[in-house]
């Protein structure tokens, strides 16, 4: 009985994890464009260089589902035809990807290399939405580093009319919505803050700094019930996880007082432009802020 109720308990878990992971279908055909069953099918993920293996059943699939966003490279064998390796499979967050390869019959012994080339329309799911890499929330100067502003690139994303005295930055609306009706997640966990009174002033738990973010993407119409409980976007997000290869990055970010203009109203209330800075590597970031005048100079390095 015990072992029942740990087992119900952890199951909301495993079912939350899943929303930030995607889903490959690797359809095998001959030359004729006949099923090819029972072909090995080798994924492997090129950045941590974990293995997943499946057969192909009676209709030619194999499925690898759920599995984590990043790009992988697909193997497929099968006695009497040619090993083919399909390269540049890129599976973004909450993707549902189909790779269709053709098989050659096997006459010398060589191996078939194919390029996986970007889907023109998305068959695998109907929901509307874009995916944003996290190398653009870096690149892109943002006000006070709120990925959210980039969500307003999303066809049906506006900035939210609600007085900024009742509402805090970087809220937006999606096809008219209330701003509190969207849907925040951080690899598959909830970010929600659950309230919409003015002392929250902010829709999430967390927000993240662009240099921890690996990809996120906003969802805006027709996604599955895994995202519901929300009438706007669904905004399913990421953070950078660890490789083989060691990364990182350090930067300082400088709004000295004496090189540029403040608002009226600064001047007034006495506040000054603020400084930030912060060191991360393998996706972990420590950040600092001050008000204080800082020397006027822009470090930013990378590796």
């Amino acid at each position: 009985m015990k072992k029942l109720l740990l087992f119900l308990c952890l199951l909301p878990a495993f079912a939350l994890a899943q929303t930030d992971s995607g889903t490959i279908r690797v359809l095998v055909n001959d030359p004729g464009a006949a099923p090819v069953s029972n072909a090995r099918v080798t994924l492997t993920n090129s950045a941590t260089g974990v293995v997943t293996v499946r057969e192909t059943g009676e209709e030619g699939y194999a499925i690898f589902s759920p599995i984590v966003r990043g790009a992988y490279v697909a193997d497929i064998v099968k006695v009497g035809f040619q090993p083919t390796r399909v390269t540049d499979l890129l599976l973004q967050v909450d993707e549902r990807k189909l790779v269709r390869v053709a098989l050659r019959i096997a006459s010398v012994s060589e191996t078939i290399e194919v390029s996986a080339a970007s889907d023109i329309v998305q068959s695998e799911q109907a929901a509307l939405g874009q995916v944003i890499r996290g190398s653009i929330a870096v690149e892109l100067p943002l006000a006070a580093r709120r990925y959210t502003d980039l969500a307003l690139l999303v066809p049906g994303a506006t900035e939210s009319t609600v007085l900024t005295t009742t509402r805090g930055p970087g809220w937006f609306v999606v096809n008219g919505n209330c701003q509190a009706q969207n849907n925040f997640i951080i690899d598959g966990v909830d970010n929600n803050q659950g309230t919409t009174n003015a002392q929250a002033l902010s829709a999430q738990v967390v927000q993240p700094s662009p240099d921890a973010i690996s990809e996120f993407k906003v969802q805006t119409n027709g996604y599955s019930a895994e995202f519901g409980r929300s009438a706007g976007a669904a905004i399913n997000l990421v953070i950078k996880s660890g490789s083989n290869q060691a990364h990182g990055s350090a930067w300082y970010y400088n709004r000295d007082t004496s090189l540029a203009a403040t608002p009226w109203s600064n001047n007034v209330n006495c506040r000054l432009l603020p400084r930030t800075a912060a060191i991360s590597t393998s996706g972990i970031t420590a950040e600092s802020c001050s008000t204080r005048s800082p020397v006027p100079r822009a470090i930013r390095i990378r590796t």
